[in-house]
C-alpha cells in the first residue's frame, strides 16, 4: 500500500482542489495538477504532524479497494475513475511535478536534478527520507511507506534518464574596459595590500 487515498476535485473555472477521505480536514489545492499534487502531499505531512502533537489517533491507510467499499467516500469517489498507475512514468508523476520532466530539475534550482543520478544513491536519499534520516515534508510523503523494491523501480528508473543539459539562458561577455579592471584586481589580491 502507497499511503493514503487522495481524491482531485476539479470544477470548470477552479483550481484542483485535493482531499484526504481517511484525513478529514485536510484539503489543499493548486493552479495546475502538478502544483495540486505537491501541496496536497505537504498539507498531508503538516496534518499528520498536528494530529499527532495533539495526541489525536492517525488513521490507517486503506486500500482504493477498502476504501470503494464505504459508503461516505463511494458517495464522494462516485464519478472519481479508478487509479490505474501501469507504467513507470505514471507512478514518477509526483516526483516530476518537482523535480521537472524526466528528472531533469526545475528553473528555481531548488529541488535536484535527478536524471542521471547512480540508481544506488536515489534509493539511498529515497530510503533515508522514507526512514526519517532526511526531512523534506514532500519527500516524506511520497516515499514513507514505499517498500526497497518499490523505491529501487523508482531509483533504476530515474537512474535511466539520460536527458542533456539545458544550455545557459544568459551568457555575459566581459568588455576590454571590465577585463583589464578584473585582471589589476586580480594582481592586487595576490599582492596583498603592501
Amino acid at each position: 500500500m502507497a499511503g493514503y487515498i487522495a481524491l482531485v476535485h476539479k470544477d470548470a473555472g477552479t483550481s484542483y482542489g485535493v482531499s484526504f477521505p481517511e484525513v478529514p480536514g485536510c484539503v489543499s489545492a493548486g493552479d495546475t495538477f502538478e502544483e495540486a499534487v505537491c501541496n496536497a502531499a505537504e498539507a498531508l505531512t503538516g496534518h499528520l504532524a498536528l494530529m499527532r502533537a495533539d495526541g489525536d489517533e492517525i488513521p490507517a491507510p486503506r486500500s482504493f479497494d477498502e476504501l470503494r467499499r464505504d459508503r461516505e467516500f463511494a458517495h464522494d469517489a462516485a464519478d472519481a475513475p479508478a487509479p490505474t498507475l501501469d507504467s513507470m512514468e505514471q507512478r514518477v508523476k509526483p516526483c516530476t511535478s518537482c523535480h521537472g520532466n524526466e528528472g531533469r530539475a526545475t528553473r528555481e534550482g531548488y529541488f535536484p536534478r535527478i536524471a542521471g543520478k547512480p540508481p544506488g544513491y536515489l534509493f539511498n536519499q529515497l530510503v533515508n527520507f522514507r526512514d526519517g534520516r532526511r526531512h523534506f515534508p514532500m519527500m516524506t510523503y511520497i516515499a514513507q511507506f514505499q517498500t526497497d523494491d518499490y523505491l529501487r523501480e523508482i531509483a533504476a528508473y530515474f537512474g535511466a534518464q539520460h536527458v542533456p543539459y539545458p544550455a545557459p539562458e544568459h551568457t555575459y561577455a566581459m568588455s576590454e574596459d571590465e577585463l583589464e579592471l578584473f585582471s589589476a584586481r586580480r594582481v592586487e589580491q595576490r599582492q596583498g595590500d603592501g
